[in-house]
Order: C-alpha cells, then sequence, then structure tokens
C-alpha cells in the first residue's frame, strides 16, 4: 500500500496544473535527505502540503519534523532532494533569493517567540520595521488594524508578561500575519498547553485560514489537533513519511507505524 501512495505521489508531483489555474498542491517536497554529521534524519522524504488547507506533519520526538521544517523555509539546505514552493524549487537559490521566497511564509513558534521587552504593538510592528520601508504612521495603521483582526483591540500597550498564554499566541499569529504571507506554519503550538487553551489555538488556526485564505502547516505531536482541525496529515517516522491522507484515512490506517503512534496517544477522532 505505501508503494502505491509513493507512487502516486510522484505521478501527482509531475503533473502541471491546468493552465490558468493554481497548482492545488503549495509546497512539494520530493526525495529529501538530510544528514548531521554521519547522522541521517531525513531518508527520502516526499510530502504535498495542499494549497488553502490546513496540513499537519505528525511524528514522535526525533521523527525529523524540525529539520524538515527548516528545509520548507529554506534555512538549512538538504544534501540532496528538492523542495518547490509554487513549483519552484529553492534547494539551488541563493541568499537573496531565498529571503523573497520567505516573504511567503509567517512563522507561529511554540512559546509565541514574543520580545519580552517590547510591547505587544512594538511585536507586531518588528517585521514591518524590519522588511518594509513603511512610515511609522503606516505601520502604526496596519498594527491597529491586525490587533483588531486577532481580538487584540486595546492590549497594544501591554507587555508580554501581562498577557494570557491564548493572548500571547494571537499576538504570535498578528505578528506573523503582518507581511501577508501565504503560507502560516505552526511549530508545535500546543505542546504545554492545558486542554481548554489547546482547544483555542485549534479554534485560532482554522479561524486564520478561513479569514484570510492562507495555506496551514502545522508541525505537532499532538494528536487532539491534529483530528479537529487537520484536512490533511502526514506522519514522519524515521525520516520518511508512512502515511499521507485525511484524518479519516489516517485512522483506517492498517500500517503498523501509524496504528501504534494512534493507539499510544489515546485520542480517537470519534471521540472529538
Amino acid at each position: 500500500m505505501r508503494r502505491e501512495r509513493d507512487v502516486r505521489a510522484g505521478r501527482e508531483a509531475r503533473e502541471p496544473p491546468a493552465p490558468g489555474r493554481p497548482d492545488p498542491i503549495h509546497i512539494r517536497v520530493v526525495d529529501l535527505y538530510k544528514s548531521y554529521d554521519g547522522n541521517q534524519v531525513l531518508r527520502g522524504v516526499n510530502l504535498e502540503l495542499e494549497r488553502g488547507r490546513i496540513n499537519i506533519v505528525i511524528g514522535g520526538s526525533g521523527a525529523g519534523k524540525t529539520v524538515l521544517l527548516r528545509q520548507l523555509i529554506g534555512l538549512e539546505k538538504p544534501d540532496s532532494g528538492h523542495v518547490l514552493i509554487d513549483g519552484v524549487d529553492i534547494v539551488p537559490m541563493n541568499d537573496v533569493e531565498l529571503n523573497q521566497v520567505r516573504r511567503k511564509f509567517g512563522m507561529v513558534f511554540q512559546g509565541s517567540a514574543l520580545f519580552d521587552s517590547m510591547s505587544v504593538y512594538d511585536n507586531v510592528a518588528f517585521p514591518l520595521r524590519e522588511h518594509t520601508r513603511l512610515s511609522e504612521r503606516e505601520i502604526r495603521q496596519r498594527v491597529l488594524e491586525r490587533l483588531e483582526d486577532l481580538n487584540l483591540k486595546g492590549a497594544e500597550d501591554k507587555m508580554p508578561g501581562e498577557l494570557s498564554g491564548g493572548m500571547r499566541k494571537r499576538v504570535g499569529v498578528a505578528r506573523a500575519l503582518m507581511l501577508e504571507p501565504q503560507i502560516l506554519i505552526y511549530d508545535e503550538p500546543t505542546t504545554g498547553l492545558d486542554p481548554v487553551l489547546a482547544r483555542s489555538v485549534d479554534d485560532l488556526i482554522v479561524e486564520m485560514r478561513e479569514r484570510f485564505g492562507v495555506t496551514s502547516v502545522v508541525i505537532s505531536h499532538d494528536m487532539a489537533t491534529v483530528f479537529r482541525v487537520g484536512h490533511r496529515i502526514s506522519m514522519l517516522y524515521k525520516g520518511v513519511i508512512v502515511a499521507s491522507g485525511t484524518p479519516q484515512e489516517l485512522s483506517a490506517s492498517d500500517d503498523e507505524v501509524v496504528v501504534k503512534f494512534l493507539r499510544s496517544s489515546g485520542v480517537h477522532p470519534s471521540a472529538l
């Protein structure tokens, strides 16, 4: 079954979209390998991330999720293979070209990664000040609009330490959206959160996709999030994708690795 799936993925990767229509696959990873000091971490990853959908990459600790993420946004170059964004391979690009590609991405980090010494306003304004030539007046207008979009109106003068966990996450998303990215990447967004706050983060992921039409890529091992919000799930195990499909297809998989992972998580889609 896995071989048939890999063959199908390879065939789809070679077929261009119809003229005048955007490719439904926003990011394609083809036969990607990456090692460090002789330790092979990615072992031929083939992955398709769908445009405008919530794509989740799951896997246990040490599966290679973080390494794969670094390849997707061009922070590292693989040993071999291809990462195509909007049909363009970023692997051979130089730093200047990669910086342009990275403008398509917004990153929401595990701990929100806010600057504790900056106000909410300055945290959200930071990308505009670093990467644009907008005036402070234009920056202020955009920041306040985005804060209102994220239900953070009136929080602009607060410091990160004054915010609840949910508000910190929303500020992180607001900052990630400032350069109007096409793709939002969430790195372990619910790790360490209590169930109520984790559910609010799940709702936020869905809301951002629906309101802004972004392609969402969620790196996670939280199966509650996977079954609650994911459109397409891909499981990374020992450096390869062993299964990809909808949550329903994943839960019905007879792949031994997938079955064991789902059982150990203690979460089943029927319970959500």
